[in-house]
């Protein structure tokens, strides 16, 4: 499957206020670790909520690492 536009996955993946399936691997095991931060348990994803979803990895220095230019190209 092809990268899906950032409004496509606000519409498959978010409702309300909470993403309730993984943009990544299309499951359902997000929870939110923050306000408006989601974690997959499934693929170890960290996301942020706006406007569109941001998304996060945790590196080694336990820093987030941003991994908006996989998602959105």
């Amino acid at each position: 499957m092809g990268a899906l536009s950032q409004e496509q996955l606000m519409e498959r993946c978010v409702a309300g206020e909470r993403i309730v399936r993984c943009p990544n691997c299309q499951r359902v095991n997000v929870g939110q670790v923050a306000p408006k931060y989601f974690y997959c348990s499934d693929c170890f994803i960290e996301m942020k909520l706006g406007k569109t979803i941001e998304f996060f990895e945790l590196d080694e220095n336990g820093e987030l690492a941003c991994l908006n230019d996989i998602f959105y190209s």
